[in-house]
């Protein structure tokens, strides 16, 4: 109990510290200043649609959890999904980190260990396949305009195409072949690692890892074959997310009054989200200079920038604040002694 207090504790402080550092490196004048030139109505469409994609996020693990038979209220999802991501974004790391407090959560909630860390896996899946897909669809089309940095548009020849293709299709093809080898002999190769473990089989914590893995493998194959819709909702659900993301950048845009077209909105894009995939807590730092770097190679002004990186500084924070009311009203539910009973 002593142990579990102070860890509680210490994750406390470090949080802490971690957002005081947030906050510090923060733009926090010009975030009062781009605050006062919003109007009530410019306001209200933002927060509309940052609430759009808080409520995808959470609908899309909530379906997960209710398809492996759990019955967890949509609120408790919510907020653990926005504390979590509290954690996420106060941990140097590409928007991970407070995964094993869900399962923790999600535990104390009444599911089953293997369940939950199923649905999280999945969740977590989706978010991460989706990006990366949405990303590369929109370098994509930023290629094709030809108004790419480091690429001049008369360097895009056919043959330079034909071999980028060939590379691609012979990187594509090793991996493939790999990936059937290891698939072809997975039998030997689980026999091989069982004989070199074999002396560990009978220990209490292997054979119950062992037994957790054989049931998220069959309830896995179970979904596949029966909850098809339920995952494709889910991956639409993901996509709907990501055009939110998509309508807040351009409505920040509109905000500050800034011209664009689809190279320069793409650009202003994929610079940002490549800079939150760096190891720095919320992207502090490397946000910022993705968005003076877009905006210089467009020739945009830096003060509008300056705008730009105020108010998604300030979406942050509000973010943040409410996923700290989730994450002490989450803990405090945690603790409770019904909860901690019926756990």
């Amino acid at each position: 109990m002593l142990k579990s207090k102070i860890a509680k504790n210490l994750m406390w402080l470090l949080a802490l510290a971690l957002t005081g550092w947030t906050l510090v490196h923060l733009p926090l004048a010009s975030i009062r200043n781009s605050v006062l030139s919003l109007a009530w109505q410019q306001w209200f469409a933002w927060l509309g649609v940052n609430l759009i994609i808080i409520f995808l996020s959470a609908k899309r693990w909530h379906s997960l959890i209710t398809m492996l038979k759990e019955t967890v209220s949509f609120k408790d999802v919510l907020f653990m999904r926005q504390a979590g991501n509290t954690i996420n974004f106060i941990t140097p790391g590409p928007q991970f980190g407070g995964e094993p407090l869900q399962v923790y959560w999600l535990c104390r909630s009444g599911a089953s260990l293997e369940k939950a860390l199923l649905s999280i896996g999945l969740d977590r899946g989706y978010e991460v396949l989706v990006n990366f897909t949405v990303l590369a669809l929109c370098l994509f089309f930023l290629v094709c305009t030809g108004d790419v940095p480091f690429i001049k548009a008369s360097s895009i020849t056919a043959s330079n195409i034909f071999v980028g293709v060939f590379y691609a299709v012979a990187v594509s093809t090793v991996f493939l072949a790999t990936l059937r080898w290891l698939i072809g002999r997975s039998q030997r190769i689980s026999v091989h690692l069982q004989r070199f473990f074999s002396g560990w089989n009978e220990h209490r914590f292997i054979k119950k890892i062992q037994e957790s893995w054989r049931s998220m493998k069959g309830d896995l194959g179970a979904v596949l074959r029966t909850q098809k819709l339920t995952l494709t909702n889910a991956a639409l659900i993901s996509f709907l997310a990501w055009g939110g993301l998509l309508v807040e950048l351009a409505l920040l845009l509109q905000f500050l009054n800034i011209d664009f077209d689809a190279p320069a909105f793409l650009l202003i894009l994929i610079s940002m989200r490549l800079a939150l995939l760096l190891p720095i807590p919320g992207g502090v730092g490397t946000l910022e200079a993705s968005v003076f770097w877009s905006f210089h190679y467009l020739h945009l002004p830096d003060a509008a920038a300056i705008g730009l990186i105020a108010l998604m500084r300030l979406r942050d924070i509000i973010i943040l604040l409410f996923g700290f009311y989730c994450l002490r009203s989450v803990n405090k539910k945690s603790a409770s002694p019904e909860t901690a009973s019926s756990y």
